[in-house]
């Protein structure tokens, strides 16, 4: 076991393509994180394998901002939503409801699910040296909220893509509890990136150029996907070891 890193931020995203929330600790179960991308909007006539709305259809959607009315509950917690001209929502309400529906011209409806929105895994990492490389091949800073990752990662080692050589290994978090074992997680794979990444989580602009670069640079990936392997609550500072499979 060697330590790889720290945690240098933790990011919880309530509303699947909504802004994301940034936290100093995060309770892990099966599923993943509590809080995660546990509502999505859905296109109310797309009958396809994958009918959420997205920053794809409405770019504007990376500017609400999800907030937990119960920090304490997360999982269970209310969920308000203020959009981009400050209104301020439930996020059952008919009115943002209608809202969406009216930018994405087609009716929306609100789902909630349990076990989470997620694309093809639970939870993701990545290092901030990868995010530093991509900004340098950008040529300007990237916003780390484009890449909607959970946990972010001071590595030891600052080589970019350095979290690819963690995948089929296990990441454990700070230190074992009451001598048990401590939170772990399983990195799987490579994360494919889409043009959410082009979009801008401040101004909702799209630059093409971002996409691009992650094509070129590193064959269309940032950041890996991983599954939980022992639950228990992860913390911005806890120290990450990894053991090789």
């Amino acid at each position: 076991m060697k330590k790889v890193g720290t945690v240098q931020a933790i990011w919880l995203y309530p509303v699947k393509s909504m802004a994301g929330v940034s936290v100093e600790s995060a309770d892990m179960y099966w599923y993943g994180l509590r809080g995660d991308r546990r509502y999505a909007f859905v296109q109310s006539t797309d009958h396809s394998t994958f009918p959420w709305l997205t920053g794809r259809e409405v770019s504007r959607l990376v500017q609400y901002q999800p907030e937990f009315a119960d920090e304490a509950d997360r999982r269970g917690s209310e969920i308000r939503i203020t959009t981009p001209e400050g209104k301020n929502h439930t996020i059952s309400s008919s009115m943002l409801r209608q809202e969406l529906a009216t930018q994405n011209k087609q009716p929306v409806h609100l789902m909630q699910l349990n076990r989470g929105a997620f694309d093809a895994a639970p939870m993701s990492i990545v290092s901030q040296a990868t995010l530093d490389q991509l900004s340098n091949v950008h040529g300007d800073s990237l916003d780390l909220r484009r890449f909607r990752i959970n946990i972010i990662v001071d590595s030891v080692d600052k080589t970019a893509y350095v979290e690819d050589s963690w995948i089929n290994g296990t990441l454990s978090f700070g230190e074992p509890a009451d001598g048990g074992d401590a939170t772990a997680i399983l990195p799987v794979r490579p994360i494919q990136r889409c043009v959410m990444v082009n979009i801008d989580p401040n101004t909702a602009e799209r630059d093409a150029a971002v996409l691009k670069n992650v094509i070129k640079s590193r064959d269309n990936c940032v950041g890996v996907y991983a599954w939980p392997r022992l639950v228990g609550a992860i913390h911005v500072g806890d120290d990450i070891y990894l053991s090789q499979a």
